[in-house]
């Protein structure tokens, strides 16, 4: 018999990734009939997700007097998110149907395959010497297949438009026709047999 699960450990997920996974959990779980007693409630869902995504904007941004509350509304928004999946895997009864209405993860727990690789971390950017041109760096993560890389000029990174590289095997990419002196922002996700692992936390260089 196979034994669905809801994915969990959202400690290990970035804070856009969190920020966009819970979100998801709260749109797919709003009215769902599956669903009609969450616990925690929508509202605190809700409430925690606001409150971590302002303080990560505010960080974003580069306002660091939001770091202290950046980290303890994270944490608390990955306790309520832990205890919901716990309650979507509760009251699914093993049905991966109802347990994916949800908007969280499933897995099924007697497939034996790889794990998903985690999300890599940008590690150092420099320049190669030629105009508009740098190098950037990825700490290489188990099980990944391919990283893809993708950078902006927008200070928002919910609605900023996003230029994407061809994915490559490699953790070290080549990046050219930037505009000098100006400030980009860098992502990057890598990507197994089980999926990609989410974008990592942004990471930010202007070059020469």
């Amino acid at each position: 018999m196979d034994v669905f699960n809801v994915k969990k450990g959202f400690a290990s997920n970035s804070d856009t990734e969190l920020i966009d996974r819970s979100g998801n959990v709260i749109t797919q779980m709003t009215g769902n009939l599956n669903f009609v007693t969450p616990s925690p409630s929508l509202a605190d869902l809700t409430t925690a997700r606001n409150n971590f995504s302002a303080a990560y904007f505010h960080v974003y941004n580069g306002n660091m007097t939001y770091k202290a509350a950046k980290k303890s509304t994270r944490d608390i928004l990955v306790s309520l998110l832990t205890r919901e999946a716990k309650y979507v895997e509760y009251t699914g009864q093993n049905v991966e149907e109802i347990l994916a209405s949800s908007g969280f993860e499933v897995y099924d727990t007697a497939i034996t395959t790889a794990p998903p690789s985690n999300i890599p971390v940008i590690d150092n950017a420099k320049d190669t010497g030629i105009l508009g041109s740098i190098k950037l760096r990825l700490l290489k993560v188990k099980h990944a297949v391919v990283y893809e890389l993708r950078y902006t000029k927008d200070d928002n990174p919910t609605t900023a438009t996003w230029t994407h590289l061809v994915c490559q095997t490699r953790t070290e990419f080549i990046v050219n026709n930037l505009a000098p002196r100006t400030q980009y922002w860098f992502e990057a996700r890598s990507i197994s047999t089980k999926g990609d692992s989410g974008w990592s936390d942004p990471f930010r260089f202007s070059p020469r």
